[in-house]
């Protein structure tokens, strides 16, 4: 081959993109502050759970507060769609002031006149407390123990009361779902609307529940003194285990498992300051095995604290490294590390707003995991000013260098949301057939196209091209890649022609020759004769 032709050939092949796409960076697509005043001697329990519709479908967020004193003008409940609308605000009043559920242990066969199923069972019951009508009551079991951690009224989207929500611990393995927390609806009959596996951030009580096989194997649980300290604790073994982390308990910490590039869970990871000879406050990310043992260490490289961290994954579900939420003298943060330890991705949430987030994950509008929920508090300060001394109590702030404006007067429930973007595709019109494909996707899905030709012409080939004007290869089953950019998809197509129409022509044509020959002779002959 000539050397001309073989670099013809590397041009064209240019200007085709590759298979593989890395994922677009996350981006702050939502943030609310939401009406809740927090101030600890008010409200002594934050949750935020995942929302359902009546069919067991992700439909939102909810933001529930509650204290054992509160005013009923306090808003204790909200709820949030998926694409961030707010849906209802409810007030403690509307939530608890007429209906009380309580959560009996059974513990033996004939208690309250129940049989045991598991080790104890929950005898659920709502009573309305203006009446005192006992409005249901219900057994909730497993084959194993469960627990009551809290409970409140559910609301549909139109804000109107329609059953109860009541979170449960389990160890259970037969109910349907993993054993941990378990969100529990009923109806207001007291009929079981659904059971989901809970992935609520509570700010007084959280645990990681390790499960093998369905059922429940040892969970982490921490504390605090002057330093983080947590451990394995085993259900059915003594082989629990305990350590003291370098991490302070003066501020926030971050707790979640660590999951490998298979999906395995193959660590903790804690997030969370430690203060260097220099006195500063330094985050740092601490990777340990799941034994307890100190795997690897990363550092940010200036004064700051880790408030969050949660493993990070991509929209096709593939783990890639660790997210972080943290405070520095930048502001409120959230970082990216890859498994190196390397920060891959940074933004600054806010410069002038400190802000302790939490994270969990977030799911669009067709439950596909689609990147992080942020929930946390808001704390007002002023712009920076480096070595102020104001902030006695609050002794990280002033070590970040920022000026104490108020503390409790306008501290509030922030929500946000970093997800990954959907660029849209484009498909041109044609009279010569129709193209079928989702109108957005996921950089790096593999995105499917139909075409249907309309009557006399024939799917020739399938072009899409990115922003560019480069072409993206097309697999023989009509999917591609999708690229952190919009995309535009067009059909090219061949005109049928009708082989009956064509075999008719041949036909007239063969008998005209045949004829026109047949006179040409005929003409001769009679030449010759003459």
């Amino acid at each position: 081959m000539k050397k001309s032709h073989l670099i013809v050939i590397l041009l064209l092949l240019s200007l085709i993109l590759p298979i593989k796409v890395d994922a677009a960076d996350l981006k702050l697509t939502y943030k609310e502050k939401t009406g809740v005043s927090y101030v600890k001697s008010k409200f002594d329990e934050q949750y935020i759970f995942s929302s359902y519709d009546n069919s067991g479908k992700m439909d939102g967020i909810l933001v529930s507060s509650k204290s054992e004193e509160y005013s009923s003008d306090d808003i204790l409940l909200e709820k949030y769609s998926l694409d961030g609308k707010l849906l209802y605000k409810k007030s403690a009043k509307e939530l608890y002031s007429d209906f009380t559920v309580n959560a009996d242990y059974i513990e033996s066969d004939n208690q309250y006149g129940y049989t045991v199923k598991g080790e104890s069972d929950l005898l659920i019951s709502v009573t309305n407390v203006n009446t005192g009508e006992e409005v249901f009551k219900k057994q909730y079991s497993g084959n194993k123990s469960e627990a009551m951690m809290h409970s409140f009224k559910s609301y549909d989207n139109n804000g109107v009361h329609d059953g109860y929500l009541v979170l449960i611990i389990s160890d259970s393995s037969d109910l349907g779902v993993n054993p941990g927390e378990i969100l529990v609806k009923y109806d207001l009959k007291g009929n079981l609307v659904w059971q989901k596996n809970s992935d609520s951030f509570s700010t007084n009580f959280n645990i990681l529940y390790y499960n093998v096989d369905g059922k429940m194997d040892s969970f982490i649980g921490w504390g605090c003194g002057d330093l983080v300290s947590f451990g394995r604790y085993y259900l059915n073994s003594e082989e629990s285990w305990d350590v003291t982390s370098k991490i302070s308990c003066d501020d926030p910490f971050g707790i979640s498992f660590s999951y490998n590039k298979s999906g395995d869970v193959d660590g903790i990871i804690l997030a969370g300051d430690i203060v260097n000879e220099s006195g500063e406050r330094i985050g740092n990310l601490i990777k340990y095995d799941l034994n307890g043992k100190e795997v690897s260490r990363y550092e940010y490289n200036q004064p700051s604290m880790y408030t969050g961290v949660i493993s990070s994954k991509n929209t096709d579900g593939t783990y890639d490294g660790y997210i972080v939420t943290g405070i520095s003298d930048e502001g409120t943060i959230i970082l990216k590390y890859d498994y190196t330890g390397k920060i891959v991705w940074k933004d600054v949430y806010s410069s002038t707003e400190l802000i302790k987030f939490k994270l969990l994950e977030n799911f669009d509008t067709n439950e596909r995991f689609n990147g992080y929920l942020l929930y946390g508090y808001s704390y007002n300060f002023s712009v920076y000013r480096k070595n102020d001394n104001s902030l006695n109590c609050y002794p990280t702030f002033r070590k970040l260098g920022v000026k104490k404006v108020d503390v409790e007067s306008d501290n509030k429930i922030v929500v946000a949301k970093y997800t990954y973007e959907m660029f849209d595709v484009k498909k041109e019109t044609s009279d010569e057939g129709t193209i079928s494909v989702d109108e957005k996707a996921y950089p790096g899905d593999t995105v499917k196209v139909k075409v249907t030709p309309k009557d006399g012409y024939v799917l020739k080939r399938i072009v899409v091209m990115d922003e560019s004007g480069k072409e993206i290869e097309v697999s023989d089953d009509g999917t591609f890649i999708m690229p952190a950019g919009k995309v535009t998809v067009t059909a090219i197509y061949n005109k049928i022609i009708n082989p009956d129409t064509t075999s008719a022509c041949y036909i007239v044509l063969g008998i005209v020759l045949v004829i026109s020959i047949s006179t040409l002779i005929v003409n001769k002959k009679n030449r010759e004769s003459e």
